[in-house]
């Protein structure tokens, strides 16, 4: 690691600013796509009341998403319903949290027919 006055350099947020454009979906849906996701909230369950955001990649395109509070009101529910469209789900413990939490804070969503566990798929392969 570079040193500067014998002082380990570390990245720092404050440091740069963060231009979340290329992450906006538009007017692009998740119809067909194959996502890895990950959420960050602000607890475990049962104390789980919100989202912070939220982060996706489709495994064929590479193209990647975000959704969080820092960028509108609507943002995160814009990203249930992204989700909700796409064919195939993959999250490491996502049937042990994250399709719980998604269900817990977004009742009518359904996640699609196709949604695996990495955790899982880990633990049994």
């Amino acid at each position: 690691m570079s040193t500067r006055s014998g002082a380990a350099l570390r990245w720092r947020p404050e440091d740069e600013a963060w231009d979340p454009t290329p992450f906006l979906q538009g007017d692009r849906t998740g119809h067909g796509r194959g996502l890895i996701f990950d959420i960050e909230s602000n607890d475990l369950f049962p104390g789980l009341t919100a989202f912070w955001c939220t982060a996706a990649v489709d495994i064929d395109t590479g193209e990647a998403f975000y959704w969080g509070v820092d960028l509108s009101a609507g943002s995160l529910a814009d990203c249930i319903e992204f989700r909700g469209q796409a064919s195939l789900l993959l999250a490491h413990n996502g049937t042990g949290y994250d399709h719980r939490a998604i269900e817990k804070l977004y009742p009518g969503w359904c996640r699609p027919a196709k949604s695996r566990d990495t955790q899982v798929i880990a633990k049994v392969a």
